[in-house]
Order: structure tokens, then C-alpha cells, then sequence
């Protein structure tokens, strides 16, 4: 069987163009990224396994912040420790044990770091941000837009076309049909477990982190 593991923001067009610009310019110096959504209590009651550590394995975090996560650690390489803390600011914690909110500072094996905050308490869903900096230019890529030094970038890779809600990104399309041309081809996946253990291990580590006072 191939196993496909679906990180699709690696593949949306303004995360391409980003690793470019990053590359070009010697890499990326720190970052820092930020996800601002909402899922209140009647998201958490569609579903009996929704919402609790036992059978989600977390809430933010692992349901929609690890996309961001993959995002840096695909910006920046192997993460080797990470401070955080998570919290329940809205959820009703007689229902839910997971965390609605949490931030974190990740260090980076080359010595870079990164800062992260990512919450579904608020009243609306933004476009997930990702600043980060190289040596001549601050980058920060919101959705599939792209912004240099303060400057929106015209690029025709940046397609404004999505096949669901914006702040998803545009890359599953391009994932998928990755996929099903390794199955018809018997090639490697695009994404293997091997391929996507950094964003996971970094999410665990938070959750191990979480209040503590050292890093993880």
C-alpha cells in the first residue's frame, strides 16, 4: 500500500514561491506565524470523538495549527526543541479536554528560531500569516498571497482559484493529483510518514512543553 500523508500548504503556490525567495537569499533568519480561527462548542459536538485528548490527540494544535507547523519546519529545517504552553479559553471544559490556544517558541537545528500562537476562540476565521526574514527582505505570506518587504507580489503561479474556503490554501489539488500519479506510476509518494515526522514530533513535544518551564 502507499501511504500519503496530506501536508497540502507545502504544495499551495504561494508556499513554493516563499521557499524560493527564502533559498535565494541564504535561508531564512527567524519567523514567526500566527492562526487566528474559530471552532466553539456546537463544531466540537459534531462529532462523539471531537474534542477530547483520548480520541482526537489534541484541538488546535493537531487539528488545524499543524499545517503552520509544517509550514516553519519546511521553511527552516529539523526543529530539535520547543517551549510552549496551550490553554482552553471558550470550550466547555466539562465537555472538552483539548486546548483551543496555544504558542510556542521552536528552536531550529541550524540555531534559527521560531515563534507560533494559533487559537480557534476567535469570533471569525483570518488568513493564517507566516512572516519570516532573510538577509535583505521580510517575507510574509498570508493564504496565497505573497508580501516583500511591505509589497504585494504579482506572480502568475499565485493562483486565486480554491476548490474550498480560502484560508485552506489551494494545494490539495495539486497533492492529490501527485498522489494518484505515483499509484498509477508505483513512484514515491509525495509525502511519506518519513517526510512528515518533523511537524508531528514538534506538535508532541508542545503538548509535553505545555506550562513547563524548559524547553522539550
Amino acid at each position: 500500500a502507499k501511504l500519503c500523508v496530506s501536508f497540502q500548504t507545502r504544495y499551495n503556490p504561494a508556499t513554493q514561491l516563499a521557499k524560493k525567495i527564502a533559498a535565494e537569499d541564504g535561508g531564512v533568519l527567524r519567523a514567526y506565524a500566527s492562526l487566528f480561527w474559530n471552532r466553539d462548542n456546537a463544531y466540537y459536538a459534531t462529532g462523539s470523538w471531537r474534542g477530547r485528548m483520548e480520541t482526537e490527540g489534541g484541538g488546535v494544535l493537531i487539528n488545524q495549527a499543524i499545517h503552520t507547523l509544517d509550514f516553519i519546519c519546511c521553511l527552516m529545517g529539523k526543529p530539535v526543541s520547543v517551549i510552549a504552553s496551550t490553554s482552553n479559553h471558550c470550550l466547555d471544559k466539562t465537555k472538552y479536554d483539548v486546548e483551543d490556544t496555544a504558542d510556542g517558541l521552536v528552536r531550529f537545528e541550524n540555531g534559527t528560531t521560531a515563534n507560533f500562537y494559533a487559537t480557534n476562540s476567535f469570533p471569525g476565521n483570518d488568513n493564517v500569516s507566516v512572516v519570516f526574514y532573510t538577509k535583505n527582505h521580510r517575507v510574509e505570506v498570508q493564504s496565497n498571497k505573497i508580501y516583500l518587504d511591505g509589497y504585494m507580489i504579482n506572480d502568475p503561479s499565485l493562483s486565486t482559484v480554491y476548490y474550498g474556503k480560502q484560508v485552506y490554501g489551494n494545494g490539495h489539488e495539486c497533492l492529490i493529483a501527485k498522489y494518484y500519479e505515483a499509484l498509477e506510476n508505483d513512484t514515491p509518494v509525495p509525502i511519506d510518514l518519513e517526510g512528515s515526522q518533523y511537524p508531528l514530533r514538534l506538535l508532541l513535544a508542545v503538548y509535553a512543553s505545555n506550562n513547563k518551564e524548559t524547553p522539550v
